[in-house]
């Protein structure tokens, strides 16, 4: 019985490979500024999203980036690292 995990990642890899990146730049006290926006198309895709940066929040601070090639790996490197900052 296959339960879905090979075919689930599967899809999220296909949907990442549509993705393309585009560089967006702000000017913030004097100088020039650069976010990137991952969308599929820039035409669509990418001028909604930017449309909706007004509404958008601040989550934290990015501490790690962890290639997701590493799968397993990855997510108990994250996982150790969110324990020890609730303890600290």
């Amino acid at each position: 019985m296959n339960t879905g995990g090979t075919n689930r990642n599967t899809n999220r890899e296909a949907d990442a490979d549509r993705f393309k990146t585009y560089l967006i730049s702000y000017h913030h006290e004097g100088a020039q500024w650069n976010l990137e926006l991952p969308a599929r198309s820039y035409d669509e895709d990418a001028r909604a999203r930017l449309k909706k940066l007004p509404l958008a929040q601040i989550d934290g601070e990015l501490v790690m980036s962890v290639p997701a090639s590493l799968g397993f790996l990855a997510r108990v490197a994250a996982a150790f690292r969110n324990a020890l900052c609730r303890c600290l």
